[in-house]
């Protein structure tokens, strides 16, 4: 809360993110995760005791530790996404695997990728150039 801020007149997590999202006056920006870069971030915060490495290990973007990592850390709420009955996820001419809405007019999120580290480079380039993957 800022100075001219009262505890009666907090906004909570979701006036303050419509607020901001709507370019109106808010009390103070969200705190809000996106993820933790492959859980490097969350291995190291581990390490250094803010949580447990057992919390680190098992983290997955949306599970139950996701939550209970966010509320231990003091984030406000995660983005949560939710489909609707008809969404698919289909893999692209690019390989990437989005996530196809009937109804959406925007850019496709990307999910998941064929190309994620070296050893999967090399699978798809053998079976580009062999037919077969690699051993």
């Amino acid at each position: 809360m800022t100075e001219n801020t009262s505890a009666e007149d907090a906004m909570n997590s979701r006036q303050r993110a419509l607020a901001v999202l709507n370019y109106e006056p808010y009390d103070r920006l969200p705190i809000v995760h996106f993820g933790f870069w492959g859980g490097y971030t969350l291995q190291k915060w581990a390490a250094e005791g803010h949580l447990a490495m057992e919390q680190a290990d098992a983290w997955a973007d949306g599970n139950f530790v996701d939550q209970q990592v966010g509320d231990q850390l003091g984030f406000d709420f995660n983005w949560q996404c939710s489909f609707a009955p008809a969404t698919r996820h289909v893999r692209n001419a690019n390989g990437a695997v989005i996530v196809e809405k009937p109804d959406a007019l925007s850019i496709p999120a990307e999910i998941d990728h064929l190309l994620k580290d070296r050893p999967s480079w090399e699978n798809t380039t053998n079976i580009a150039t062999n037919g077969t993957p690699s051993a």
